[in-house]
């Protein structure tokens, strides 16, 4: 799926745009805050993916980057249901992405330093698989065997679906859901690929992920102030596109498309 892209006054287009320095946190502190729930090259799979986006950050302004988060593995788990309710088979989750990213410069910050951005500009994915416990990790050869599998994505300037939204989609042509029908296409507040990792290890994990994400340590509060930022600027553009709509509530969230900066700055609803 192709990046949404905001049409500038110069005519071009530019993609969502992050800081870079924030990008990195976030994979920097969810690394620590799952490195007990992930496989035993949890940490370094992410440190790559890591390390792929502070080098962007020194190339040129305007060349596109591909980037690609390697199989990072879940440990192997019982734990989604909650509490005493005992959960079904034995599984684990494989999260693979692959997005294109841009350098667009520096923000400026006033007496502060400037900082890094970056755009995705290009396809932007994030794939979540389920398998049986016995395939851990890194054994999956039947996809037969396969539990399921969806994909997470950000949208395009023209895209049919919602912006943010998530596709239970097959990577073949057999059924369910086979790849050549693209529907149902489900809206989702994920704007990141560390957010699509935090929903999925959420969901797998349940008690304990609650609790890994409760604890007050650097990582933690440094995880949700970033978290909470995006979750506040997200809402506030879905009340404004709310308010000022002249369809359905459904198909003006269906339809919008945020400003390339919407996620650069606080971002507070009147």
């Amino acid at each position: 799926m192709i990046t949404g892209s905001t049409l500038m006054p110069n005519g071009g287009r530019v993609g969502l745009q992050f800081l870079s320095r924030e990008l990195v946190e976030e994979i920097a502190t969810l690394s620590r805050m799952a490195r007990d729930i992930l496989a035993p090259d949890g940490v370094q799979v992410l440190a790559r993916l890591k390390n792929q986006i502070e080098r962007i950050s020194e190339k040129p302004v305007g060349r596109p980057h591909v980037i690609k988060l390697r199989p990072l593995y879940t440990q192997k788990t019982r734990d989604y249901e909650r509490g005493a309710r005992s959960g079904g088979p034995e599984v684990y989750g494989k999260i693979t992405g692959v997005w294109e990213i841009r350098s667009t410069g520096r923000k400026s910050t006033g007496r502060k330093r400037p900082k890094t951005k970056v755009c995705f500009t290009g396809k932007a994915s994030t794939v979540v698989e389920l398998w049986p416990a016995e395939y851990w990790y890194g054994r999956e050869e039947d996809r037969t065997s396969r539990l399921a599998r969806w994909q997470l994505d950000l949208g395009a300037h023209d895209s049919p679906g919602s912006y943010f939204h998530v596709q239970i989609l097959g990577d073949c042509d057999t059924l369910p859901f086979p790849k050549s029908v693209p529907v149902p296409r489900l809206p989702i507040p994920f704007v990141t690929p560390m957010a699509a990792v935090e929903f999925v290890l959420g969901e797998l994990f349940q008690d304990r992920w609650e609790r890994l994400a409760s604890l007050t340590s650097q990582s933690q509060l440094r995880w949700r102030a970033i978290q909470r930022r995006r979750w506040r600027s997200l809402l506030c553009w879905q009340k404004c596109v709310l308010d000022q709509g002249q369809s359905s509530p459904w198909m003006n969230l269906k339809v919008a498309k945020p400003s390339f900066d919407q996620f650069l700055s606080d971002r507070h609803c009147r």
